[in-house]
Order: structure tokens, then C-alpha cells, then sequence
């Protein structure tokens, strides 16, 4: 859903702050919903999908959701609540920074909810996207574009070193 949401940010231009400050906070209103009807007394994941897509490797795309990773949901969610009420006056290609968040929205619970380790590092890994065009962006004028060459090679550097 946040998925074709961000598409739809990318249409179209008007009243979009407004209209993805919605989406987003009926986003945080259902997560924190679902972190109310949390019963803490199971230990294990209580929420599981299980998508098979290639059975001849065994890879699966399973879904799970237990206390941490629903708590880190609900802190990111927050977060870009935050994030689309501080740049609520951003004038600069504002429907690829709304798509950029909802983006890195979608790959972050893609993170904490993953229950198979190659699509958790797929996730891992794609959060460098929204992180590099972010700074690319809308980072400081003098050195945007190095900042975001030296982020990336720095983060490589150490995914080389330690894995």
C-alpha cells in the first residue's frame, strides 16, 4: 500500500504534503493499533505470512512480527511524521522527497518484519537508494556531492570489511 501510495506522489503535485501527512499518520494510527493488541505474554512472532517464490534455493519471503521490530516500526513511522512536518515548506522537488520517504518507509519495515535473511539483506542494502539521493539532494550546496560519493563508498568500505 505505501508502495503505490508513493507512486501516486510522483503523479501528481497538488496538495500532496497534505495528502501524504494523511496516509502516513493512518499508517502510525494502525501500527499503534496493532501495538495495543499486542499480547506480550508470547514470546514468539504472533503475526506470520509465509510467500514462497523460488522453492528450488528455498527462499521464501516470510513476514513476522514480534515486539522490537512493531516498536521500531512505530518509532519510524513517527519519524517521518516528523520528517513531512519539518520540510513542510520545502519548495525543492517536493513529490520526489515525499516519494523518497515513503520509500524508505516501505524498505524499513521491510527490514524489521523480514524473516528470512536474504531478503533482509536485500532490505538492508536498498536503504543506501533513498539514503544516497537524500543527501545527493538536499544536502549542503558546497559538498552534496561528495558527501553523498564519500557515504557511499564509506558504507561499502565497511560491508566489504566486515562481511
Amino acid at each position: 500500500l505505501i508502495w503505490l501510495f508513493s507512486f501516486y506522489i510522483l503523479l501528481f503535485n497538488n496538495r500532496i504534503r497534505l495528502i501524504s501527512l494523511w496516509f502516513i499518520c493512518l499508517c502510525f494510527i494502525l501500527v499503534n493499533i496493532s501495538f495495543i493488541f499486542y499480547n506480550q505474554s508470547i514470546l514468539w512472532f504472533q503475526i506470520l505470512f509465509n510467500f514462497y517464490i523460488l522453492n528450488f534455493w528455498n527462499i521464501s519471503y516470510n513476514l513476522g512480527l514480534d515486539g522490537l521490530s512493531l516498536s521500531l516500526i512505530v518509532i519510524c513511522s513517527l519519524l517521518i511524521i516528523f520528517c513531512i512536518l519539518i520540510y513542510w515548506f520545502l519548495k525543492y522537488k517536493i513529490n520526489i522527497y515525499l516519494f523518497l520517504l515513503l520509500f524508505a518507509l516501505w524498505i524499513l519495515i521491510n527490514i524489521f518484519i523480514s524473516f528470512d535473511f536474504i531478503f533482509f539483506y536485500f532490505f538492508f542494502e536498498a536503504i543506501v537508494i533513498p539514503m544516497f539521493l537524500f543527501i545527493g539532494m538536499w544536502g549542503s550546496r558546497t559538498r552534496r556531492i561528495s558527501a553523498s560519493i564519500n557515504f557511499s563508498y564509506i558504507l561499502y568500505l565497511v560491508h566489504f570489511l566486515f562481511c
